[in-house]
C-alpha cells in the first residue's frame, strides 16, 4: 500500500482505485465509505465542470474568477491526485493553473491591508482580503504542494507555494487572534507545517487553543467569556453589550470546532498536551455543539447572533459541517468514541440532505433554505460556493480516513443555554427549539419551529404572534391583545421569565426532557411547560388571572395545509378561511401538509363550550416566509386559573 505525505492530521493512506458510480447516484443509508464520499465529490464536480474556463485556466462563477471557489476546487483536485483517485474530480492540469494564479498578484499580495495574504479575485487588483480567506487558500496550496509529484508541478511553482504559505502563516497578523475564531489560525499553522516541516509545537497553535479554552467560561480582557454557561458560542465576546451575544451563533460555533483538527498531529509531533481542565472544556463544548447546534437530519438547529445576515445561508451550513468532521476525526481530545461516531453520523446526514435538496433544486443548490432571504445572498456565487465548500470538505474527510469510521445514530439530544434562554432539541423524528426573541422576528417561550426527522419544516422556520405565524398563545379582550407568549422581537424580552429544565446546562441526551418558562403582564401570567420525548411534545399552558378573556392558540404549517378536526369518532376537514363556530367537544386536530407530511394535536381535554376554530393565512414574517396556513383555536376563559394542554406528535 502506497503512503503519501500528510497535509492534514495524519499520514494519508491511498485507497484502492475506485471508479465512481454515475453522477447523481444516491448515497446509501449505511455508514458512508471513502467510495461513497468520492461519489459525492464527483457528482458535484460534474455539475461544476461547465464553469471551467479553459482560456482563463480557472473556474468562472457569475463571470468572475473567485479565489474562494478556485481554492476549494484546487484542494479537491489535489486530494484526488494524492490518493490516486480515478474520476471527474481528478483534474491535474486545472490544479496546476489554479495554483499558479494563487502565488502571484492580484490573487496574492505581499503588502495588503493586513500584511501578506490573498484577495477575493484571481484576476482583479484591489479586491478584499479577509482572515477567513487566507487559511482556505493556504490549505488548498498545501494540498497541491503535497501532491506536487502527482500533479507534476514545476519546481518553481512548488517553491513559490511554500514561500507564500510560510510568509503569511508567520506574519504579524497571524501571530494574533481574530476575536475568538482560533480555527483560522489553526488552519494556517497547519498549512505551514505541511510545506515547511516545522512542527506545530513550534507555532502558536497550542497558545491560542489554550487561550480559547481558558476563556471558555472566564471573561476575556475587557469582555465576556467565549462560551455561554451552556457552552454556546459567542460571536462577539469582545463587545459584551453587542446584539450578537443575545443568542449563541450555531454556524460559527461549529466552524470554530475546526481548531481541534490539528490537535492529534500536533501531539504526535511533540506538542505538550493542553491542561486537563482545558481538555474537559473542549469535550463539553464539542458535545454541546453536536447535540445542541445540529439535528439528526444533518442540518443546523439554526440560531445565530448575526441574525438575518447568516440565518439559513447555505454557504455557512457548508462551513459549519467542518465541526462534525473535526469531532469525528479527533481521538486525543474526543468526548468519547461514541461521540466521534455520532459526529460522523451528523456529517454523513448533511451530505444526504444536500442530495435531497439537489433532487429538487439541481446539484448547485439555492443560496438559502426554506424561502428565507438573507440580505447577504450572492445569487451568482452562492450555489457554486456552497457546492465547492461541501466538495472540498468531503475530500478532506476522505484524506482523514473518515470513511473507515462506523456511525452511531445519536440519541435524542438537546442543547440548553439558561443564560440566553435557549433550548434546542433533536430526535430521529423531529427537531425544534425554544429561543429568546431575536432581530429576525421569532422567539419567546414557545416552540420557535418544528421540523421533521428529514430536516424539512412542518410548522415553518420561525414566526411570531404578531403575524400569527408561530406556535403560541395570545390572551385577548375583544380586539385588544393582553398578553403574548411568542412575541418574536427583542423589545418584549423583559416580560419573559427564565427558562428552566430538568437537565443540566450544556449538551446531553434525554429520554424525557421537561422545560418551563413564563410571561406576565400586570395581574396576568402564563406558565408554559414542555415535555419532550423521542416521538412527542406535550405542551401545557397554565393561565392565571385570565377570567373573562379569550385564549387564542395557534398551530402553524409549512406552506398551505388542510386540517382535520376530531370530535369523538367524527372527522371534519378544514381548509383556508373555514370557521367552526362551535368547536365544543373537539378532541384534536391533524395538520396535513400539501406534500402529505403531517403533525397531530391531541387536546388533553375536549374543548369547552364557546370554543371556535378558524383557518387563516398568517401575515408575512422574515423568520417564517413560507408559513402559509395556521389554525386558530379560541377558548373562552371562565376561571382565573385555567390549564390548556395538548400533545403534539410530528
Amino acid at each position: 500500500m502506497v503512503r503519501f505525505p500528510t497535509w492534514a492530521l495524519a499520514v494519508l493512506v491511498a485507497v484502492p482505485l475506485v471508479v465512481p458510480p454515475p453522477a447523481g447516484a444516491a448515497l446509501p443509508e449505511t455508514s458512508l465509505t471513502a467510495a461513497d464520499y468520492w461519489s459525492f465529490v464527483d457528482s458535484v464536480q460534474v455539475a461544476l465542470d461547465p464553469s471551467w474556463d479553459a482560456t482563463a485556466g480557472a473556474y468562472r462563477t457569475g463571470g468572475q474568477l473567485h479565489t474562494r471557489v478556485n481554492a476549494a476546487l484546487l484542494l479537491t483536485h489535489a486530494t484526488a491526485a494524492s490518493l490516486a483517485h480515478v474520476g471527474p474530480s481528478r483534474q491535474d492540469a486545472r490544479a496546476r493553473t489554479i495554483a499558479a494564479y494563487l502565488v502571484v498578484e492580484p490573487a496574492f499580495r505581499e503588502r495588503g491591508a493586513h500584511g501578506p495574504g490573498w484577495t477575493a479575485r484571481l484576476d482583479r487588483a484591489g479586491t478584499a482580503e479577509h482572515f477567513s480567506l487566507d487559511p482556505k487558500v493556504a490549505e488548498a496550496l498545501a494540498a497541491a504542494y503535497t501532491a506536487r509529484t502527482q500533479l507534476e508541478l514545476p519546481e518553481t511553482l512548488a517553491t513559490a507555494i511554500r514561500a507564500r504559505i510560510i510568509l503569511v502563516a508567520r506574519s504579524a497578523f497571524y501571530r494574533k487572534r481574530h476575536v475568538n475564531q482560533i480555527n483560522w489560525n489553526s488552519d494556517i499553522y497547519l498549512a505551514d507545517a505541511v510545506v515547511s516541516g516545522r512542527p506545530l509545537s513550534q507555532t502558536l497553535y497550542r497558545h491560542w487553543l489554550s487561550w480559547f479554552l481558558r476563556h471558555g467560561r472566564r471573561p476575556i480582557e475587557r469582555g465576556i467569556a467565549n462560551l455561554t454557561n451552556g457552552y454556546g458560542f459567542r460571536y462577539r465576546p469582545d463587545r459584551p453589550a453587542a446584539k450578537e451575544n443575545r443568542i449563541s451563533t450555531s454556524e460559527y460555533g461549529s466552524m470554530a470546532l475546526g481548531m481541534f483538527l490539528p490537535y492529534d498531529l500536533a501531539r504526535g509531533t511533540g506538542m505538550e498536551a493542553i491542561a486537563a481542565t482545558h481538555g474537559e472544556m473542549a469535550r463539553r463544548w464539542q458535545r454541546r455543539i453536536i447535540y445542541g447546534d445540529w439535528t439528526h437530519a444533518g442540518y443546523l438547529n439554526w440560531d445565530t447572533g448575526i441574525g438575518p445576515l447568516r440565518w439559513h445561508l447555505r454557504r455557512y451550513w457548508a462551513l459549519a459541517a467542518n465541526g462534525p468532521l473535526a469531532v469525528a476525526v479527533s481521538s486525543r481530545i474526543s468526548y468519547s468514541p461514541n461521540m466521534r461516531a455520532e459526529a460522523k453520523y451528523v456529517f454523513d446526514q448533511a451530505l444526504r440532505l444536500y442530495e435531497r435538496f439537489a433532487e429538487v433544486e439541481g446539484t448547485l443548490i439555492a443560496p438559502a433554505s426554506f424561502g428565507v432571504r438573507p440580505p447577504t445572498i450572492e445569487r451568482a456565487l452562492d450555489p457554486s460556493l456552497t457546492a465547492v465548500r461541501f466538495q472540498a470538505l468531503v475530500a478532506r474527510a476522505i484524506a482523514l480516513d473518515l470513511g473507515l469510521l462506523e456511525v452511531r445514530v445519536p440519541p435524542p439530544m438537546y442543547g440548553f443555554d439558561p443564560e440566553i434562554r435557549r433550548l434546542a432539541v433533536s430526535t430521529p423524528v423531529y427537531s425544534t427549539a425554544i429561543v429568546p426573541p431575536t432581530d429576525i422576528g421569532n422567539g419567546g417561550i414557545e416552540l420557535s419551529r418544528l421540523y421533521d426527522g428529514k430536516g424539512q419544516p412542518l410548522s415553518g422556520t420561525g414566526g411570531n404572534g404578531v403575524a400569527k405565524s408561530a406556535f403560541g398563545l395570545r390572551l385577548v379582550a375583544g380586539a385588544r391583545t393582553v398578553l403574548e407568549t411568542q412575541p418574536g422581537f427583542n423589545r418584549y424580552a423583559a416580560r419573559l421569565g427564565g427558562l428552566t429544565t430538568n437537565s443540566p446546562a450544556g449538551g446531553g441526551a434525554f429520554s424525557r426532557l421537561t422545560s418551563s418558562s413564563s410571561v406576565g403582564a400586570g395581574k396576568r401570567r402564563v406558565v408554559v411547560e414542555h415535555v419532550f420525548t423521542p416521538t412527542t411534545i406535550a405542551v401545557s399552558r397554565r393561565i392565571r388571572g385570565g377570567r373573562g378573556l379569550v385564549a387564542e392558540i395557534r398551530f402553524p404549517t409549512w406552506l398551505y395545509a388542510t386540517f382535520e378536526l376530531r370530535r369523538g369518532a367524527d372527522l371534519v376537514e378544514l381548509t383556508g378561511d373555514d370557521f367552526v363556530r362551535d368547536a365544543a367537544g373537539a378532541t384534536g386536530l391533524r395538520a396535513v401538509l400539501a406534500d402529505g407530511r403531517d403533525y397531530d394535536v391531541a387536546f388533553a381535554s375536549a374543548l369547552p363550550a364557546g370554543s371556535t376554530i378558524q383557518i387563516i393565512e398568517p401575515g408575512n414574517a422574515f423568520s417564517a416566509p413560507l408559513t402559509d396556513t395556521a389554525a386558530l383555536v379560541r377558548v373562552p376563559l371562565r376561571a382565573s386559573d385555567v390549564t390548556l394542554a395538548y400533545t403534539l406528535t410530528p
